[in-house]
């Protein structure tokens, strides 16, 4: 196998010993599809940026309303409260 960087720098294509190129997935071993193909892959590539985007947006509204919520210690105070509350209410109301 042979590597020939003699058309273009910042292109490597890749040659059988004898000089012709190697196949390549589906494209037959030529280079006349590939630019539809990779401006589609890029056009995929923008739409999934976009959506992290808004799943980001969505992330940092989630943890803003998480971190509104109160936590295990307060809802157990709150119990407490509330049960003491009913208890000096018993004792001291009749």
């Amino acid at each position: 196998m042979k590597v020939d960087r003699s058309s273009d720098n910042n292109v490597v294509r890749l040659m059988r010993d004898d000089g012709s190129p190697l196949n390549s997935g589906g494209g037959g071993g030529n280079y006349s599809g590939m630019e539809p193909r990779v401006a589609a892959l890029e056009a995929d590539m923008k739409e999934i940026k976009s959506d992290l985007k808004k799943v980001l947006v969505d992330l940092s509204y989630l943890r803003g309303k998480v971190d509104a919520m109160p936590s295990t210690l307060q809802l157990i105070g709150f119990a407490i409260a509330i049960f003491v509350a009913a208890g000096v209410t018993r004792f001291f109301g009749h």
